[in-house]
Parts: structure tokens; C-alpha cells; sequence
């Protein structure tokens, strides 16, 4: 019996073991052949991508600039993780672009928005690519702090500078509302001497990058900022499936998608509130149930046209 041969492209190869490994696995296990492959590591790499149109391999793309290099070279059936617009988020050129391709592309392609927000639009517009929802790439349960008043903000130095202003704004009404009380608030994921952390963010101590497991250990909170376009952070569903409190503006909460997910939103003030998580909510966010979600998509990539 012919095996079936998925080929998982990103950026580079590196990403698909970030974030793609447990589901790769998952399909290697139940007897489809995987293999990775970073389009722009090189030459030779993009040259590789080019050459699957002439082989018998099923196409899981990630990345947004992979992905539209895929809907661009790749005329083979192919499923798009795509896990947000990031800058384009607003760009009504661009959206209408990725449209276009989608829908010319037509049901040899299936798009599969993180996003809550990104999918509803596209799910309204695009007339013939099929479109799902998948809320992330999976949640894991971490190690968290232990005192109730330790609040923490996971960035990168990339980002930091799109969202300094939502944390600390965060931070400052976290701070009124617990008058009195003593707090602690940690940045972890950032250089120790990033100067923005420093200058923005004044009642943060910036400890620096830890190991995956360990960027909960200083908080039983954690803020989640507003200001990138991402698909749902994956952060954010960490936190969820860790017990963890979670504080994020209302407009987040709506464009990730998790009023569908029966979370509950109590306003503190300014747009943010606390996140209410229930038990069944950060089991749908969690690594096995989004993968369930992924290989069923996945798996009916034999039925489309060649």
C-alpha cells in the first residue's frame, strides 16, 4: 500500500521543529512519511520547494511569506497554517491579495487561520478556497510562580517595541486596582540590555531569556498585550492550559476567538479585563486537541484535485 508523503515547508526547517514537531510526529506515527523543508535557507533549499510541483508530495505550509511563495509556485494540494497577518493585519491591499490567491487557487488549497477575526473575513469573501479555524498551534501546561501577586509579560526583541505601550498600560491599571498590595511584574524572552524594556517598561524587572519550560516561574499572572497581528499567541494558550491568570483587552479576546471557546471576560478597566478559562476551553487551546484539528484537515488532502 503506497504511503502517503507530506512534505511540512516554513521558512526555514528550524521553525517547523518549533512549532510543528508534535503534529509531524503525530502524522509520522500513523504511517504518513513527513519531511521538512526551510524554503529560503538557500539557493538549493527554494529550488527543492520549486521541484515538488513534480513530485508526489502533499504540501503543510507555516509562515506567512512561505505561504504566499506556495500559493505563488506550488500547484499542488497544499493546506496553509496560517497563523496571522502580523503588519498586514490592516492593510486592505493585502488582504485583498491573499483573497485573490486563495480564490484562484480554488479548493486545491485549504487555509487554516489561527486568527479568529482573519478567518471570519475570509470565510465571508473567499468564494471558493475552503477556510477553517484552528485556535493556535497548541498549548502545553508549564511550571508557574507562586505567589498571587506576580504578574508576567513574554516578548521577543522584535516585538517588544509594538507592544511596550500595551504592557505597560496593563501594569499601571493591574496597579491601581491592587492599591496597596505588593507586586512584581518580570519580561521574559527579551536581551538583558535591551533598552526599551528599560525605558518603557520602568516597573518591570527584564530578566532575560529562559528555557521554554520555565518563562511562567516568575508569575502566576500573565499579560497579554495588544498591538501585533498575531494568529492567537501561542504564549497566551500556555498560559490558558497552565492555570495562569490572564489579563488582555477585549478587543484580543474577541479576534482570538475565545468568546467561542466559552471564555468569560470580567472588565477591569481601559478595555482590559481577566480572562475566565474554563476547564474545556484551555483542553480545546491544548497541543492534542489542536493537532486532532490539524490531521483531519490534513488527512483530507487526498480527496482534492491534483
Amino acid at each position: 500500500m503506497k504511503r502517503n508523503l507530506i512534505k511540512f515547508v516554513n521558512d526555514k526547517a528550524k521553525y517547523n521543529d518549533l512549532y510543528r514537531k508534535s503534529l509531524m510526529t503525530n502524522l509520522s506515527n500513523s504511517g504518513t512519511k513527513v519531511s521538512s523543508l526551510g524554503v529560503f535557507e538557500s539557493v538549493g533549499s527554494t529550488l527543492s520547494f520549486l521541484c515538488l510541483n513534480f513530485k508526489n508530495e502533499k504540501i503543510v505550509s507555516s509562515n506567512l511569506k512561505t505561504n504566499l511563495f506556495s500559493l505563488l509556485f506550488c500547484f499542488k494540494p497544499q493546506v496553509l497554517i496560517i497563523n496571522g497577518l502580523g503588519r498586514y493585519r490592516t492593510s486592505q491591499r493585502f488582504r485583498l491579495l491573499l483573497r485573490v490567491l486563495l480564490d484562484y487557487r480554488n479548493s486545491s488549497v485549504q487555509a487554516i487561520f489561527q486568527n479568529y477575526a482573519d478567518y471570519r473575513f475570509y470565510r465571508r469573501f473567499c468564494n471558493h478556497a475552503k477556510v477553517y479555524w484552528v485556535p493556535g498551534s497548541g498549548g502545553v501546561s508549564r511550571k508557574i510562580g507562586a505567589s498571587e501577586n506576580s504578574f508576567v509579560a513574554i516578548q521577543r526583541d522584535s516585538k517588544l517595541s509594538l507592544v511596550a505601550k500595551s504592557i505597560q498600560e496593563c501594569a499601571s491599571l493591574i496597579q491601581e486596582v491592587k492599591a496597596g498590595d505588593s507586586l512584581s511584574f518580570t519580561l521574559v524572552g527579551c536581551s538583558i540590555r535591551n533598552e526599551l524594556a528599560k525605558a518603557q517598561l520602568p516597573n518591570f524587572e527584564n530578566v532575560g531569556r529562559y528555557a521554554q519550560d520555565d518563562i511562567f516561574i516568575d508569575g502566576r499572572s500573565f499579560i497579554q498585550p495588544e498591538g501585533y497581528g498575531e494568529g492567537i499567541p501561542h504564549t497566551l494558550v500556555d498560559a490558558m492550559c497552565s492555570g495562569m491568570k490572564v489579563f488582555i483587552k477585549k478587543q484580543c479576546f474577541l479576534r482570538y476567538g475565545l468568546h467561542k471557546l466559552h471564555c468569560k471576560f470580567s472588565c477591569i478597566g481601559n478595555g482590559w479585563g481577566e480572562l475566565g478559562a474554563t476547564a474545556n476551553a484551555s483542553k480545546e487551546v491544548s497541543l492534542e486537541s489542536v493537532n486532532e484539528s490539524y490531521i483531519s484537515i490534513i488527512s483530507s488532502m487526498n480527496k482534492l484535485k491534483k
